[in-house]
C-alpha cells in the first residue's frame, strides 16, 4: 500500500521499542511485521506495527505535544526509525510504502530484530545466531570425526 501520512514523534515510553504506530489499514493487525519504505529516499526498515486506535489516539493527544487530528492519515514513529528512514521531520507529510511481511518469513523477522532500537535485543539475536553457527560447526566436526 502506498499512501501519504503525516509523521508524529512517538511517546516517551515507545521511544526504545521496535514498533511504529500506523492507522487502521485493511489486512494489517497489531504486532504484524511490516516492511516500510520511503520511495522518495529509497530507505526502508522492517519492524512491528501497532494500530492507532481510539485509546492510543486519546492517550497521545492528552500530553503537551502536537495533536493527532486525523488518525487515518497519521503515522507515529520513534526517532530511531525516523533517522533510519532518512531523518524524517515530525509534522511533515511523506509518502510511505507499507507492506505486510509473510508470517513465515523468519529471515526478515530476524533482520527486523537486528534493526531493533534496543541494544539488548540486538545483542541477544547476535548471540543466538552465533550459537546456531557454533552448534552446527560442532555437529559437522563430530560427524567428520566419527567417519575418520
Amino acid at each position: 500500500m502506498r499512501k501519504k501520512f503525516t509523521v508524529f514523534a512517538s511517546l516517551h515510553e515507545d521511544s526504545n521499542v521496535g514498533w511504529i504506530w500506523i492507522p487502521p489499514i485493511v489486512g494489517f493487525t497489531s504486532r504484524d511485521y511490516i516492511n516500510i519504505a520511503i520511495p522518495e529516499t529509497g530507505k526502508k526498515i522492517i519492524c512491528i506495527c501497532r494500530i492507532i486506535d481510539r485509546n492510543f489516539h486519546y492517550r497521545y493527544n492528552g500530553g503537551p505535544r502536537k495533536k493527532i487530528n486525523d488518525m487515518h492519515t497519521s503515522i507515529v514513529i520513534p526517532a530511531y526509525y525516523r533517522d533510519r528512514l532518512g531523518s524524517l521531520e515530525t509534522g511533515q507529510e511523506y509518502e510511505f510504502e507499507i507492506k505486510k511481511l509473510w508470517s513465515r518469513n523468519y529471515l526478515k523477522k530476524i533482520f527486523a530484530l537486528l534493526q531493533h532500537p534496543d541494544n539488548a535485543i540486538k545483542m541477544a539475536v547476535w548471540l543466538a545466531l552465533w550459537s546456531i553457527i557454533l552448534g552446527l560447526a560442532g555437529i559437522i566436526i563430530g560427524v567428520i570425526s566419527i567417519f575418520k
